[in-house]
């Protein structure tokens, strides 16, 4: 009789330790799984609270596709197209971080102005 009433004890704290962990913030979530090395599956909550409209989920996932593509060494891929897409998000929301990788990753605006005709290019 001990032992059964050990058992379910011990799984209604598992139970509950379940329940929360799955109620854990989704930010947190996402976090936890970059940090035990799951990018795919972090990469996969951040979008999710991006489209949500989470500023800091979008730096975030902006920040892991461009790092991606980048280390693939490709110049202007879909990827960091996806990236800028997310990283323009956050940077209209107010997120210094992602202004600031927008920066380094779009080339700067020429200030010479088009001359049309023969006479420019």
């Amino acid at each position: 009789m001990k032992h059964v009433f050990g058992l379910i004890t011990l799984s209604i704290g598992l139970a509950s330790w379940g329940t929360a962990v799955h109620a854990q913030e989704p930010a947190a979530l996402a976090e936890a799984e970059f940090e035990a090395g799951h990018h795919a599956i972090a990469l996969a909550l951040f979008e999710h609270r991006a489209v949500a409209g989470d500023s800091a989920a979008a730096e975030r996932a902006g920040q892991m596709i461009y790092d991606s593509a980048a280390a693939d060494g490709a110049a202007a891929t879909e990827e960091q197209w996806r990236a800028l897409r997310y990283l323009g998000q956050a940077a209209t929301a107010g997120r210094p971080g992602a202004r600031q990788l927008m920066q380094r990753v779009l080339p700067p605006a020429t200030t010479e102005e088009y001359v049309p005709g023969p006479a420019g290019c």
